[in-house]
């Protein structure tokens, strides 16, 4: 009788274990600190989401949860970089010097990289202040279906790309959550 009482014990502390994972992988990115990166700006990630530096060496912001396969970067450029690179490139004619120009020219880059398999039309944003536009798009990319959310700020001296990605298997759990972290972007 007492070790059906221990066995019995063990199992429902595992089937309790299985529930509180469960419920707080439900959670997903509900609670969000603060990241202040190098006084340029300030954004809000998920507390489960932790820092990384491998993802993108461009990129002044990473964070990812590989349990999850939730990945977030942050690239910053200098608007005054940006229209010299389009001058010397010659492609001011392709490219205008502005976010719509910006976030053109990088998606063209981006499909040279990954095969985009499905794109949404970009849909124009205020975050804090600051024009914005966000696009989803669907790739396949090193033998993965990825899911992206690509969000474009214009700044007062900065472009920003903020990139979030999962797999475009969880896209429905996890795309909402990827909209939302670029709204909380703010310059300071």
């Amino acid at each position: 009788m007492r070790g059906f009482l221990i066995y019995n014990n063990m199992k429902n502390t595992i089937v309790l274990s299985v529930i509180v994972l469960i419920i707080s992988s439900c959670g997903l990115g509900r609670e969000k600190e603060e990241v202040i990166i190098e006084g340029k700006y300030k954004m809000k990630v998920p507390t489960n989401m932790s820092e990384t530096f491998d993802l993108n060496d461009d990129a002044s912001l990473q964070y990812q949860n590989l349990f999850n396969e939730l990945y977030l970067i942050v690239i910053d450029e200098d608007l005054a970089d940006f229209n010299a690179s389009l001058e010397e490139n010659e492609l001011e004619e392709l490219y205008s010097a502005d976010l719509e120009g910006h976030c053109n020219l990088l998606i063209d880059a981006f499909a040279m990289e990954v095969d985009i398999t499905n794109e949404s039309e970009p849909v124009d944003l205020e975050i804090n202040g600051l024009p914005a536009k966000q696009v989803e798009l669907e790739a396949y990319m090193e033998g993965l279906d990825v899911y992206y959310c690509y969000t474009f700020i214009e700044g007062k001296n900065n472009f920003y790309q903020i990139l979030s990605w999962t797999l475009l298997d969880e896209k429905d759990q996890h795309a909402k959550i990827l909209k939302k972290i670029p709204l909380t972007f703010e310059e300071l």
